[in-house]
C-alpha cells in the first residue's frame, strides 16, 4: 500500500515516490529535491538569482554598483573642480558639458583641463565661463570681452551689437550657434 513507508511489490519510485527510493526527482512536481536546482528546474526551485560576471545586466542589478563587470562602470558623481577652472582632467560623465566636450576633445578628460578646455565649453554646450549667463540662455546683455564667441556675436562690423548693449535674446543665441558652432541643448 502506497504511503506505508515501505516499497512493496508493484510499487515503484514513480507510482509511490514516498515509499520507494532511487528515482530522480521529477521536474514539475512542485518539490525542489536534489539534484534539482534553479538552473535545471526553475518551476520547482524558483528562478536563479543574478550572477555577477555572467555578462548579463539583469533587472535586479541594473546599476553599476551591484555588478560593474556586467552593467558598466559607475559614472563619477562629481567633477573634481569647477568646469570654468583649469586643473586636473575632468572625468567624462561628471557633467553633461564635460561629456560633450570630451567627445570632441578627449585630451580634456585625459591629460589636463586647461584654458583650451574651458574655452571649448562654449561650443560644446553653450557654457560661457566669465559671462553673466550661458550663451544658450536669453537674458541680460553680455560683455563682449567675457568670451570670444560673445565678442564674435557682438562684433560691430558684421555681428549684432544689440546682444552686448541691450539684451541677449533668441537672435543672439542663434548667432552664437551659427558663428561659433555652439551646441545648445
Amino acid at each position: 500500500m502506497c504511503g506505508d513507508a515501505r516499497c512493496d511489490e508493484g510499487e515503484t519510485c514513480e507510482s509511490c515516490p514516498g515509499d520507494c527510493e532511487g528515482c530522480a526527482p521529477a521536474c514539475g512536481d512542485a518539490r525542489c529535491e536534489a539534484p534539482e536546482t534553479c538552473a535545471s528546474c526553475a518551476g520547482d526551485c524558483g528562478e536563479c538569482p543574478p550572477v555577477c560576471g555572467d555578462g548579463t545586466c539583469e533587472p535586479l542589478r541594473e546599476n553599476c554598483q551591484a555588478c560593474a563587470s556586467d552593467c558598466g562602470a559607475c559614472p563619477p558623481d562629481d567633477c573634481s573642480h569647477d568646469l570654468c577652472e583649469e586643473g586636473a582632467p575632468l572625468l567624462d560623465g561628471c557633467d553633461p558639458c564635460v561629456t560633450a566636450l570630451c567627445a570632441e576633445d578627449p585630451a580634456c578628460c585625459m591629460s589636463a583641463w586647461d584654458a583650451h578646455c574651458v574655452d571649448g565649453l562654449a561650443a560644446a554646450c553653450g557654457r560661457a565661463c566669465g559671462c553673466a549667463h550661458d550663451l544658450c540662455e536669453a537674458g541680460d546683455a553680455l560683455d563682449a570681452s567675457c568670451n570670444s564667441c560673445v565678442g564674435n556675436v557682438c562684433d560691430e562690423l558684421d555681428g549684432d551689437p544689440f546682444c552686448c548693449m541691450n539684451s541677449w535674446d533668441e537672435s543672439c543665441i542663434e548667432l552664437a550657434r551659427i558663428r561659433c558652432n555652439v551646441a545648445c541643448p
